[in-house]
């Protein structure tokens, strides 16, 4: 079903004459009814659930004349929705049991009007024209060409005639293979597991299972070593269909719950199984004829998930692997994994003290530790300076917001199940912000606006939440509190290309100072076809999209473009990264906004003293959230930041005690003159002092002996075995400092 939702001053309809001419009769007359949501409804050919379709759409009625506290909801048929409408029977069904389904809500306050279905009609409405008074929605349930939706489309690869896009892969059919062996060894270890669903993608593979209790690392070698036997026993297996009532009675008898589950959804009357070593599997294949044909494996690691990706079900153990054809591409990528792991920054982060995490605060919510609040601080002291440059002025706002701002953005509805709970105050209800530019809009608004104001640059350091699943969070790379150096430039149609072009600039300029080389510009444009997913402004959407390619080729930077995958109010430009790891991320996003002026009321006084609501605004936070930005860097230098970055600049470290007043007396020195310096006068010999700052990743380590003292010198043990003796104290200093103040 296609349906438009109009909050309306009034809309007024007549009956004018049969479309259809088994209508049923309608009232003579005009209808007007004042105060009212209109839904303007139209069935489609593949609409063929007429009970979820009805229940689906007075659902979304309803939310919506809550938002806008409307109590008078019209139901008005309109086949002009659709280019593909229904038969007549579908569509009289389907609206009767909308009608059937709205009038339940008579009970709840509501006043239900009808139009008539079947005739042809006069009408006139009149649209209040606030930001929600208009939305389109496609209302679905189960269409022909995709008959098993929801549960059924989990599990329509396992019908028979479905085949896999990858048939002919041979990494496929070894990954595939693999998943199998490892649920085998899984089943020999542990005879009471239950298997849930496997997979294989372009990293490896992997298969859930539940076995009564948490895997450790050991268990994990375990299975590894019980798959290169039944690999090295080159056990049959047998790819092929069977009746759905034979793999429902095999997996009733074999206890497997979850395949059970799943099967007795699969509408399919024959069900395409895997058999290997007695055991019934309900994979899809394509398999190697026995299990030496899993390749060349490893194990990675054993996490949670959900059984069919749902939170509310059973959390079972995904033991994830990977495999390859040959061994050397096998190493290869054990290599790059162990230099991953060897990157990882929770593993860097809780080595160099970095950042914390308690159960106490809760999952996702960091604590940056003074390491890490250095790094932190580094990395916004360059975006003030760089924004300062740029022509930016800086506000702060609050961390919460009453509900009416959320509404007014459109972050409520469409965004809050990401947002934390509903905060109930005696004043009214408040959440916490998720992201910052609704405040924004309302620095800009809040008094008049000349074009000699424009383009207008507000930036903010600001910390905005988003209520993650826990099963999701990771490090700093997923957080459900993001701090980021966010902005947002309010420009006329004009300026949009010199300001999308200076963001793009101060992007690759961020990047050259942090070293990151491997990245590309997507370019997310709108798909045209698309009508309901984007904002319907045709001209605005060619006119900016054609200016963001012209800015990406004027800047020869290597970009890509990809439709679809556009915002809805606008195109925009993400930045890909490629980690060191090989993980490709999406490192920050501009986005070109053309929404935001209708829902805010945006406007400004233009040269001949009118005022003009053509403000297009750019979103951009070039340096990401600073939690993920941090994240990346500590991967990319596996801890050992630059100077300017690092924690600490200096160690210094005395020869013996005797030294200690004097090493103190040095590194107070340099940290007067702004040099992060740290002297070790622990009661420790100094080669364990030495190899402490090692460690800890020291850039500058000074061995401070009687001699260097006597002559006012430094010896300087630098990265990479690099060592400098013999320099006077003042030329190290103020060297290291021209270091710093250029971010080398």
């Amino acid at each position: 079903m296609r349906m438009v939702l109009l909050h309306s001053d009034f809309i007024e309809f007549e009956a004018v004459s049969k479309a259809i001419k088994t209508a049923p009769e309608a009232a003579k007359g005009k209808e007007r009814i004042e105060e009212c949501l209109v839904a303007l409804m139209a069935i489609e050919k593949d609409d063929i659930d007429t009970q979820a379709i009805s229940q689906n759409a007075v659902a979304e009625i309803v939310k919506h004349a809550q938002m806008v506290k409307a109590r008078r909801l019209v139901l008005y048929p309109w086949v002009h929705l659709t280019q593909e409408p229904s038969s007549l029977d579908v569509a009289q069904k389907t609206l009767a049991a909308v009608s059937k389904e709205a009038n339940k809500l008579v009970a709840e306050g509501f006043e239900i009007h009808e139009a008539p279905f079947g005739w042809y009609k006069s009408f006139n409405v009149k649209c209040k024209g606030h930001p929600l008074a208009e939305l389109s929605r496609h209302i679905g349930g189960a269409r022909k060409e995709e008959a098993r939706t929801g549960k059924e489309k989990m599990f329509a690869k396992y019908c028979i005639g479905q085949k896999s896009p990858a048939e002919s892969d041979a990494l496929v059919v070894a990954r595939n293979t693999a998943s199998l062996v490892a649920l085998l060894a899984v089943k020999s270890l542990y005879p009471k597991a239950f298997f849930g669903l496997a997979k294989s993608d372009k990293d490896g593979f992997s298969c859930d299972v539940e076995v009564g209790r948490a895997l450790t690392p050991s268990d994990l070698q375990a299975v590894a070593r019980e798959m290169a036997n039944a690999a090295g026993s080159k056990l049959p297996i047998k790819l092929g269909p069977i009746g759905r009532q034979q793999a429902l009675d095999a997996f009733k008898a074999s206890g497997q719950k979850f395949y059970l589950e799943a099967a007795a959804e699969i509408e399919s009357e024959v069900i395409m199984v895997a058999q290997a070593n007695g055991h019934m599997f309900l994979l899809p294949g394509p398999f190697a004829p026995d299990t030496s044909g899993c390749g060349q494996f490893a194990l990675r690691e054993v996490g949670g998930a959900y059984w069919r990706n749902d939170s509310g079900q059973k959390q079972l153990q995904r033991i994830s692997g990977t495999s390859y054809e040959k061994r050397e591409q096998l190493d290869a990528y054990l290599k790059l994994m162990q230099e991953a792991e060897a990157r990882d920054h929770k593993k860097l982060g809780r080595e160099l003290e970095l950042y914390m995490q308690s159960d106490l605060v809760g999952k996702g919510l960091p604590i940056w530790l003074p390491n890490g609040e250095t790094i932190r601080q580094e990395v916004e002291n360059l975006a003030i300076e760089t924004e300062r440059k740029y022509g930016y002025v800086r506000v702060k706002t609050p961390n919460l917001a009453k509900k009416e701002l959320y509404v007014m953005s459109g972050h409520i509805p469409y965004y809050q199940e990401s947002m934390y709970p509903e905060m109930k105050l005696d004043d009214g209800s408040y959440f916490l912000k998720a992201m910052n530019c609704p405040h924004h809009h309302l620095v800009y608004r809040h008094r008049p606006r000349s074009y000699r104001e424009l383009p207008l640059r507000i930036a903010e350091y600001g910390t905005c939440y988003r209520n993650e699943l826990s099963g999701t969070l990771s490090g700093l790379l997923r957080v459900r509190m993001l701090s980021m150096n966010d902005a947002h430039m309010y420009c006329s149609r004009g300026q949009i290309e010199q300001e999308f072009e200076s963001v793009v600039k101060m992007v690759v300029d961020y990047y050259r100072i942090f070293g990151l080389k491997d990245y590309h510009f997507r370019l997310s444009l709108h798909d045209p076809a698309n009508k309901e997913k984007y904002i319907d402004e045709p001209e605005n959407w060619k006119f900016a999209e054609g200016v963001l390619r012209g800015i990406l080729q004027k800047l020869h930077v290597n970009f890509v473009e990809a439709v679809g995958e556009a915002a809805f109010y606008g195109p925009k430009v993400d930045i890909q990264y490629k980690a060191v790891t090989g993980r490709e991320e999406t490192m920050s996003t501009i986005q070109l906004d053309f929404a935001a002026k209708t829902k805010f009321g945006l406007s400004y006084v233009d040269t001949e003293g009118k005022e003009n609501r053509e403000v297009y605004v750019i979103h951009r936070a070039p340096l990401s959230t600073h939690e993920r930005f941090i994240a990346f860097l500590i991967e990319h230098y596996a801890g050992s930041f630059p100077v300017w970055l690092s924690p600490v600049q200096v160690a210094v470290v005395p020869l013996s005690v005797d030294q200690n007043e004097a090493a103190q007396g040095l590194a107070k020195r340099m940290l007067d003159s702004g040099i992060r310096a740290k002297a070790d006068l622990r009661q420790e010999k100094m080669e364990s002092k030495i190899k402490d700052a090692y460690a800890q990743k020291v850039p500058n380590i000074i061995v401070l002996g009687k001699q260097e003292i006597d002559a006012g010198t430094v010896s300087v043990r630098k990265r990479g075995n690099v060592q400098l003796r013999d320099i006077q104290q003042d030329k190290f200093i103020s060297g290291l400092l021209e270091e710093i103040k250029l971010r080398k």
